[in-house]
Parts: C-alpha cells; sequence; structure tokens
C-alpha cells in the first residue's frame, strides 16, 4: 500500500501534464451541469456502487457491498430493490456489472457466484447463467446484451470475453492473457456500440478495444499515460446519442470523451480545468443526454446535465 502511495503522489503530480501539454495550449474542455447524487435507498446508505444502468423511466443501480440492485426513478427518487446475499435465486454475492436490452429485463454480474441473473421488467427473476472458462467456474465482471440477436457477452476475470444465447448455449469466446491486439489484462465493463460492434474496457492495458459483432479485433482507444487520451485506470465506458464515446478514468477521477472512431475530443470541465469525479467507475448516458457516473469510494451516484 505504501508503494501503491508513492506511485499516486508522483502521478499526481504529473495531472497537470494532461490539462496542459504546453503552456501556450490548454486541453479542451466541455462543461457538464450537476442535477443531483444518489446516496441511499431504503434507509441504507449505498456502499460501493460499481455500475448503473438507464431507461426512459429508472436508474438501475449496483449497490455491490450491500448485495442488492436499487433502482430509482428519474428524479432520484427511490422505488425499489431486490437481492441480498446468498446463492438462491434472485441473491448475489457482490455483483459488479449491469445491463438492459431493449425490453428492459436486467442482466446481472453476480461475481462471486459466478453466474449472470436475468429478471424481467418487474424485477421478478427469470433464469440464470453459469459463467466457466476452461471447465472451471469464472467470475463475471460486466454484461451487454447485443441489439439484433439479444446474444450476450460477459467480460470474466479469466482476461476472456464469453459469448451466449439467451438460452445460456455459450456460442464463443475471444480473448486471452495478454497485451496484443484483442488480448486483455482484466477486461472490465463491456457495451454495445454501434453497427453491433462491442467495446471493452482492457483496465490493466490502459485500453478500450474495439470487436466486431464476431469478435474480430477492429482498433483500440486510448494507451498508458496521463496525456490527453490516455488512461492510468480506465473503467467505464458509455455511448451517447450521438454515439461519442465517454470513458471515466478511476485514478485520475475525470471523464474523457471521443469520436465513434476513437479521436479524442475533450475532457468534462470547464476553461480547460477537468470537473474530478471521486474513483468513477460505471457510467451511463439516456436519450435526455443525462451522465450517470458510480462514485465508488464516495458511495453515490452523481447525474450531470452534458451541454
Amino acid at each position: 500500500m505504501q508503494y501503491l502511495s508513492k506511485i499516486k503522489i508522483a502521478l499526481g503530480i504529473s495531472i497537470v501534464i494532461l490539462y496542459a501539454v504546453n503552456v501556450n495550449a490548454a486541453i479542451p474542455t466541455k462543461k457538464m451541469t450537476a442535477l443531483f447524487t444518489l446516496t441511499r435507498a431504503a434507509g441504507k446508505p449505498l456502499s460501493k456502487p460499481s455500475d448503473i444502468a438507464v431507461n426512459n423511466d429508472y436508474i438501475y443501480v449496483v449497490d455491490g457491498d450491500n448485495n442488492r440492485i436499487v433502482i430509482f426513478n428519474k428524479n432520484g427518487e427511490y422505488e425499489k430493490q431486490f437481492g441480498s446475499l446468498g446463492e438462491a435465486k434472485g441473491q448475489f454475492n457482490y455483483p459488479v456489472g449491469i445491463a438492459l436490452d431493449s425490453d428492459n429485463n436486467i442482466y446481472v454480474a453476480d461475481t462471486r457466484n459466478h453466474r449472470i441473473q436475468i429478471f424481467d421488467e418487474d424485477a421478478d427473476y427469470k433464469r440464470s447463467i453459469k459463467i466457466a472458462t476452461d471447465g472451471a467456474p469464472s467470475r463475471p465482471v460486466d454484461i451487454t446484451v447485443s441489439g439484433e440477436s439479444k446474444n450476450i457477452y460477459v467480460t470474466t476475470k479469466s482476461n476472456k470475453v464469453l459469448v451466449y444465447k439467451q438460452n445460456g448455449k455459450k456460442i464463443k469466446e475471444f480473448g486471452k492473457t495478454g497485451t496484443d491486439r484483442g488480448e486483455f489484462r482484466f477486461p472490465g465493463t463491456i457495451k454495445t456500440l454501434s453497427h453491433g460492434r462491442i467495446g471493452v474496457v482492457d483496465i490493466l492495458n490502459f485500453r478500450l478495444q474495439i470487436f466486431s459483432k464476431k469478435g474480430k479485433f477492429s482498433y483500440q482507444v486510448g494507451s498508458f499515460g496521463v496525456r490527453p487520451g490516455q488512461f492510468i485506470r480506465p473503467k467505464g465506458v458509455a455511448i451517447a446519442p450521438d454515439n461519442r464515446i465517454y470513458i471515466s478514468d478511476s485514478y485520475m477521477d475525470l471523464i474523457q470523451v471521443f469520436t465513434n472512431k476513437g479521436r479524442f475530443l475533450y475532457v468534462l470541465g470547464s476553461n480547460g480545468k477537468p470537473h474530478h469525479v471521486t474513483a468513477p467507475a460505471g457510467i451511463a448516458i439516456d436519450k435526455q443526454k443525462r451522465l450517470y457516473v458510480s462514485e465508488v469510494f464516495a458511495n453515490r451516484i452523481s447525474v450531470f446535465q452534458l451541454e
């Protein structure tokens, strides 16, 4: 821990580089306006909320330490919750990721139970998919569901992406441990992009990798560093209505924005300075261009209006 602290102090000094590559050029920023925060539900504070999913009506929060999914309406008012610690249907053991499909079914990465659990739009349990690689149980990190086929894509701590049909049959898997194209070191958030492409946050390779829906590597976004378009700990990814790509960096406490092709555009902030959020992990953007940020170590979800 002392070693990591020294690294963080050293890198903290270099944050200045990210926002001023030279004295004559400020880093592009774009403003976001704070709307409200979510910090508790049903009388209990959120604890390590790791991911968010949104639709037209509701905000779904993975409240990891409390082993529950909490649902708020778009005004930030508590609606309901489901889940508790355990291995039974509808129970969780440290859930991490969440996704919705076009029918508002809810998919939860029930990480330490080595499964994906699926619930209907009323949060009633439907079925589970056991997650395994090389014949051994594997911990899922996040999930996304393709728009056309509704195939389920799952990132795992075994450094692979697994693809399942809705009935739980595994179709294929891709990736392995490594640093080359198509390889991973701790794949985290996974999102469906335009044209059926899949984006995978490759955390310890400091990048977002983009794949075709068949799992073929296309290109990457980002690299290691503190300059614009680089990352220390990329965590969350969200796609705006204009198809721009938003990526959170949980070490640098900021969110960077890229074109659909991966070109850096700006950092969320104003006047050349970032808007700092606390250890941002999962992020989501709705059709009204509201940005939802899980600030894990601040135990809250912050909601912003994008310009």
